[in-house]
């Protein structure tokens, strides 16, 4: 009994460690999924789902709407979903009832839902924005274009198109500009913002700029991109041209794809709730534990913090080898590597495969003088006065220290047995090996 249920625990580790297909939604191409509380919708062209179990079980919520449907949004605890012909369905008991509310959207596809600052835009045939819930909207831009993405961030606002580029708004849809599109395709699928990066997703690949749009810079994901999510300072990203997930922790400079165990590659939708990365394929929603693809940070420090300086810190994806290395400075002796108060490694540079985050502390000893303990009876020095150099012999590994009258470090090295040590270019004086005293003439 002991054995089935190790190797049942081993079992779930590993299931647990890679991406697992939920129960629904059983409709293919789940183009948008998004987290309410506990509950997480998704929605397809023919239905629009819930699931109150992280994929459980899945239950169709969409009777009492019209279809076909393209995205969803939340405000609250209200579900508002864009559907064709200027669908715009809300919810405010988890899908039970609807109501349509699209007074002024007009009669074009819904592609795209975003709200912010309590304010709700849908991306058309154009932009348009509710102040009011989605009872009134009125249309914010003055060109025409289908618009398959949307943005917005107070005043900021980025639209992407099917055939005509990107278009941004910096006050409210006062005033719109071309993005200039040197070097960016005009169909884009997907946009977003990463702190003061703007990020485009297009049918050809996946591109950032730093710049407000002004350049683009192509990444190494070079198929289609259909949206991006962003957790705190990483950004995930979806393919629907069979590329998976991918996942940045720089920024959105480089990217990497997280697809272990996902077997259907082509994704249109991403989420993150209860603790999962949702991704929305063809047909049905997988799911992963979100710590298992996020990246683990290391900290390093020295104390004291004169004792020397450290390297090493930064964020790292788990399972990756990391090296932490320290440099001492004149005066003090490293001692070793400490975390939480455990001493985890002597090496002045230390390797280990992250599976936490970590904070370790290289500890330093700060050189006055020579302590009554510290003296060693199995250390022999010769000749003693000495000139080019003087020959040591010790019993046990220790650390040879040669000190000034200042108590400055001029040569400190583990060392066993006969070592000899340059001492020509010392001027005249007297200097210390650990406790004992020579003479350099």
């Amino acid at each position: 009994m002991l054995i089935a249920t190790s190797i049942c625990l081993v079992a779930f580790q590993q299931l647990s460690a890679q991406w697992q297909v939920t129960s629904g939604p059983t409709q293919p191409n789940v183009t948008a999924i998004i987290p309410n509380g506990s509950n997480l919708f998704g929605v397809t062209s023919t239905a629009v789902s819930i699931t109150s179990n992280d994929g459980g079980n899945w239950a169709i919520v969409s009777g009492t709407t019209t279809g076909p449907y393209y995205s969803l949004a939340t405000k609250g605890s209200d579900i508002y979903v864009g559907a064709g012909g200027g669908g715009f369905y809300q919810s405010s008991n988890n899908g039970t009832n609807w109501t349509n509310t699209n007074n002024g959207l007009g009669a074009y596809d819904v592609r795209c839902l975003a709200v912010d600052n309590g304010n709700i835009y849908a991306g058309a045939f154009g932009v348009y924005k509710s102040g009011n819930n989605g009872l009134n909207w009125n249309k914010i831009n003055s060109w025409n274009a289908l618009v398959a993405s949307l943005a917005v961030k107070g005043d900021t606002i980025l639209a992407g198109t099917i055939s005509n580029g990107m278009y941004l708004t910096v006050n409210g849809g006062v005033n719109w500009n071309t993005i200039n599109n040197s070097g960016l395709p005009s169909q884009i699928s997907a946009v977003s913002f990463f702190k003061s990066k703007y990020l485009a997703g297009t049918n050809s690949g996946l591109y950032v700029s730093s710049n407000n749009g002004s350049t683009w810079t192509a990444t190494n994901v070079t198929g289609a991109i259909s949206s991006f999510l962003v957790v705190g300072s990483n950004i995930f990203a979806s393919s629907s041209s069979g590329g998976g997930v991918y996942l940045s922790i720089d920024g959105g400079s480089t990217w990497a794809a997280i697809n272990n165990g996902l077997t259907n590659l082509t994704v249109f939708s991403l989420a993150v709730n209860n603790g999962y990365i949702f991704a929305g394929t063809t047909g049905y929603v997988w799911k992963r534990l979100l710590s298992d693809v996020l990246p683990f940070t290391v900290t390093t420090s020295a104390n004291p913090v004169n004792g020397g300086t450290t390297t090493g810190s930064g964020t790292y994806t788990s399972g990756s080898a990391v090296t932490v290395s320290t440099s001492t400075n004149t005066g003090y002796l490293f001692s070793h590597w400490s975390e939480n108060g455990n001493n985890v490694s002597s090496d002045t540079s230390y390797t280990f495969s992250i599976s936490s985050n970590r904070n370790l502390v290289a500890e330093f000893s700060q050189i006055t003088k020579i302590e009554e303990n510290s003296i060693d009876y199995f250390l022999n020095i010769y000749p003693n006065p000495a000139n080019g150099f003087i020959i040591l012999e010790t019993q046990t590994e220790k650390f040879i220290t040669l000190t000034n009258l200042l108590g400055e470090v001029l040569f400190n090295e583990k060392a066993i047995g006969r070592k000899e040590i340059d001492v020509s270019h010392l001027p005249s004086g007297m200097y210390f090996v650990n406790n004992k005293k020579f003479v350099k003439e």
